[in-house]
């Protein structure tokens, strides 16, 4: 008897299947696999002869294990947004090599991507170029880099500032110059040595270079003084958000000088350009706001002194990390209707599951993804998980997801807002899209196409003004459904007026007003008597990991 085609073809597969492990087993480049939850699966015999990896490990290997925190940068700016198109990404990438040294590899990635932006699985290819590339390279970085601590020269961080400001022009976005000045490095120098002092300042260059993002620039402009170059800010509140962040990582832990711990402390000024100045200007006001402020770092406002201590021990790439792992997941507020004393709808708020059982608010850790490519991974998966979770468990209520200016200003966006829709079979009138006022206000051009093809899809949308002040509407409200008021309009609440004034002029708008942090209920009764619609808060229901209804007052 003949055998069948099909098992013709399925003989002929497992033989195809056969020849390519063992040519990937042979192969001089390194092969790996890796699932979506940054799981190693796979890594062929160079990969793990060159990355000193044993075949059997006492635990799972990780992408954390293998890349440095550059290689996250990388992923999440140039690898990921290429593979969410359907196309394949080649590039330099750092890898750890078996000693812990960092190797220059040329990769190449591939990989599946589901409905909603999930990357199911990745194939990566890399070849070793460090000694060719090293060498290529050398007399290039002697003119551009800083010999000791291989960050930009001056003249490298000003021709980068002279393109910044040109685009800042044309595009209307700002540019932000962080001035840093070591605090205490002579009197290191004084009492451990010079020695010492040089491997201060290389510390000091690696920990700026991982708290930015990959499109800015870290310079050494001076024996002890160093400049962050933010190419392309909101404006003010992200240049100071992302410049936090920065001290914060850069003063985290004491630095190993030679074999003696010392702690190291910076004082800091940034100063902010619409691009209407060169980059020797932008860099002396940077420098005058640094002198500014030197000598007087503990009369930092409370609010941002926690902000900092919020951030010490939270890096972008633990941020990547804990997204990659489901560690970060969203918990539910409910939101009710005021005149029905119903709930109408759950507010997604991101929180990070610590292994102990306790879980981070997202306040001590979005901070430091802004503006960064994880940013939008992490909005997208905050808003897949929620959206799962709110159809599986409600059925009219609505879902307010909160997204960042990555997310609007992805390429596309409202393509994966609707395969996550889709996939979870959500109607599209449920979904709620909590957008920052800043960006609605500053940056109305630049989202505008987003926000009107999300509007298409009958998805809300929601301005979120987050602290009292004063209020300005975009231009485009007519787009919105919803002003989201801060707690911030509640904690000063002996005046009344401001509040009245936002809710009246959100209904002249044609908005519904809703406003959050409510605790008491003498505020309830205000909001009532000042005619808001919604509200949440503790008082009506805390959030929680599981969906639960309010239980009224």
């Amino acid at each position: 008897m003949s055998a069948s085609p099909s098992g013709d073809q399925d003989r002929l597969a497992g033989e195809v299947v056969s020849h390519l492990v063992a040519y990937m087993e042979r192969t001089s480049d390194l092969v790996g696999v890796a699932d979506d939850r940054g799981n190693v699966v796979y890594l062929n015999q160079t990969a793990r002869d060159r990355l000193g990896v044993p075949a059997e490990g006492d635990r799972a290997l990780t992408t954390d294990d293998l890349f440095p925190n550059a290689a996250f940068d990388i992923y999440y700016e140039q690898i990921r947004p290429r593979l969410l198109l359907g196309e394949v990404w080649s590039g330099y990438v750092p890898v750890r090599g078996g000693g812990g040294e960092p190797l220059d590899m040329w990769v190449t990635v591939v990989g599946e991507v589901l409905p909603g932006g999930e990357v199911a699985w990745l194939v990566i290819t890399a070849r070793d170029v460090t000694e060719w590339r090293h060498v290529h390279d050398e007399p290039a970085r002697h003119a551009t880099h800083d010999e000791l601590t291989a960050v930009a020269t001056r003249t490298l961080l000003m021709d980068h500032t002279d393109i910044a400001l040109a685009r800042a022009r044309r595009t209307g976005v700002s540019v932000a110059m962080m001035f840093v000045d070591l605090d205490n490095l002579k009197a290191i120098n004084d009492s451990f040595g010079h020695q010492a002092g040089d491997f201060v300042l290389i510390e000091v260059a690696r920990r700026l270079r991982d708290a930015v993002r990959a499109i800015d620039t870290v310079a050494r402009v001076g024996g002890d003084e160093f400049v962050v170059l933010f190419d392309g800010v909101d404006g003010e509140q992200e240049a100071e958000m992302l410049a936090t962040r920065v001290q914060a990582i850069l003063e985290s832990a004491p630095i190993d000088a030679d074999g003696t711990l010392v702690n190291v402390s910076a004082s800091a000024g940034i100063a902010v350009s619409s691009g209407n100045e060169g980059g020797h200007q932008l860099l002396g006001r940077a420098d005058t706001a640094m002198y500014d402020v030197k000598g007087d770092r503990r009369e930092l406002p409370i609010a941002r002194q926690r902000q900092v201590d919020d951030l010490r021990t939270v890096t972008v790439r633990d941020v990547a990390v804990a997204v990659t792992q489901r560690a970060i997941v969203p918990h539910y507020q409910p939101v009710l209707e005021l005149d029905t004393h119903e709930t109408v709808g759950f507010q997604a708020l991101a929180r990070w599951q610590r292994e102990s059982g306790a879980s981070r608010p997202a306040k001590t850790f979005i901070g430091v993804v802004e503006g960064s490519g994880v940013g939008f991974t992490l909005d997208l998966a905050i808003l897949r998980h929620a959206a799962a979770e709110i159809v599986a468990h409600t059925t009219d209520e609505r879902l307010y997801v909160h997204v960042s200016s990555r997310f609007l200003t992805r390429p596309g966006v409202a393509r994966f807002v609707q395969e996550v829709m889709h996939h979870a079979r959500l109607a599209p009138e449920r979904l709620a899209l909590v957008v920052p006022a800043p960006l609605v206000v500053r940056r109305a051009v630049l989202i505008g196409e987003a926000l009107s093809a999300l509007r298409d899809l009958n998805v809300r949308l929601v301005i979120n003004l987050a602290a009292d002040g004063a209020v300005e509407l975009p231009s485009a409200n007519h787009l919105f459904d919803e002003l989201r008021l801060g707690l911030g309009w509640l904690t000063h609440s002996t005046d009344s007026r401001p509040l009245a004034a936002a809710i009246g002029m959100a209904h002249a708008a044609g908005l519904r007003a809703r406003v959050v942090g409510v605790e008491t209920a003498d505020q309830l009764a205000e909001l009532t008597d000042l005619g808001c619609d919604l509200a949440e808060g503790r008082l009506l229901g805390a959030p929680d990991a599981a969906l639960r209804q309010s239980p009224g007052w």
